[in-house]
């Protein structure tokens, strides 16, 4: 027979646990809802030669010039294949390419004049998004609560993964076989 109080701290790590996959796959339906919002845009601006993935790429672009490997590193992107995105987005003429000044080898991408015009467009989309949302009750101090929230869970969460030991069965030869944190996270990049 289990104690009380077996039973009850039972409860009370079960709720945490549900709390936290109930918030990651909040935090992953919100991610669907508005990559899928983007798609919709793109179709109604008759953009249809490049995916939500891509005109997020050239949203967070912007007005910089970036080395190709940055566009990762900053977790701009979140696939398994940059390289066929930024060729889709070169031969769609979304983005143009230059060497770097001080080594040659390095390339540099940065938005064509079309990329520039549908940054803007999103620009504008993100705002009145912002602001049906203000309407609806979600305040910009909401947002700022909301964000310093995800901003600080990512901070935990880093924190637990450095600190993680996964058991025997799921280590390869002296390192382990974790996922790491996007750079943009660890560096404070976000926000």
């Amino acid at each position: 027979m289990l104690s009380e109080q077996h039973t009850k701290n039972h409860q009370v790590n079960f709720m945490s646990k549900n709390m936290y996959v109930q918030s990651i796959s909040i935090l992953g339906s919100l991610h669907r809802f508005f990559m899928d919002h983007i798609q919709i845009f793109l179709e109604e601006c008759q953009q249809c030669d490049l995916n939500a993935t891509q005109a997020l790429i050239v949203y967070h672009i912007g007005k910089n010039m970036f080395k190709v490997n940055e566009i990762v590193k900053y977790h701009f992107y979140e696939g398994s294949n940059p390289s066929y995105n930024l060729k889709k987005m070169l031969s769609a003429k979304y983005l143009k390419t230059s060497s770097s000044q001080h080594d040659r080898r390095v390339l540099l991408v940065a938005l064509s004049d079309k990329g520039e015009q549908l940054h803007q467009a999103m620009e504008q989309f993100f705002q009145k998004q912002e602001q049906n949302l203000e309407q609806m009750g979600f305040s910009s101090e909401r947002w700022k609560n909301w964000m310093d929230e995800g901003k600080h869970l990512v901070q935990l969460h880093n924190q637990s993964h450095s600190d993680y030991e996964p058991p025997l069965e799921h280590t390869t030869g002296s390192g382990h076989n974790r996922p790491k944190m996007p750079r943009a996270a660890q560096e404070g990049l976000w926000g």
